[in-house]
């Protein structure tokens, strides 16, 4: 699949999350939002969704989320990062769990990249460590 596609097979999954929660789903009808979906539980959330299938370049047992965009207007490139402003939580599909995991814009925002750990560490280090399981939506 091509980013693009894992892009739209990701907001599916979490669209298909959110019915089965009983969440509300909206798309804006612009694409110049920072956020992909808007969530309706009672409280409207501003969702980015990322597809997150490849390994950390750093460590085994872990997928990185990239978190930052190309702003590609006037002279210089920009790296652009995600703001709780713009964004209120970070819903990300895992293909290898078959899970959505659910970020709030504290654990994310000004980033350029979170790394999530699919499976435990050897040393069963906990600290600075963001494990799928405590994410699950």
């Amino acid at each position: 699949m091509d980013g693009n596609t894992k892009g739209l097979f990701a907001q599916e999954k979490v669209i298909l999350r959110a019915i089965e929660k009983g969440v509300t789903v909206s798309r804006p009808i612009c694409e110049t939002c920072r956020y992909d979906l808007i969530l309706d539980d009672g409280k409207l959330w501003r969702v980015q969704v990322k597809y997150a299938g490849g390994k950390s370049s750093h460590t085994e047992g872990a997928v990185m989320v990239a978190l930052r965009t190309w702003n590609h207007k006037g002279p210089t490139k920009k790296n652009k990062v995600y703001s709780s402003t713009e964004v209120d939580a970070l819903l990300v599909y895992v293909p290898r769990l078959d899970k959505v995991l659910w970020f709030d814009a504290g654990v994310f925002a000004g980033k350029t990249a979170l790394s999530v750990r699919v499976t435990p560490t050897k040393s069963n280090q906990r600290k600075r460590c963001h494990f799928a399981e405590s994410y699950i939506w």
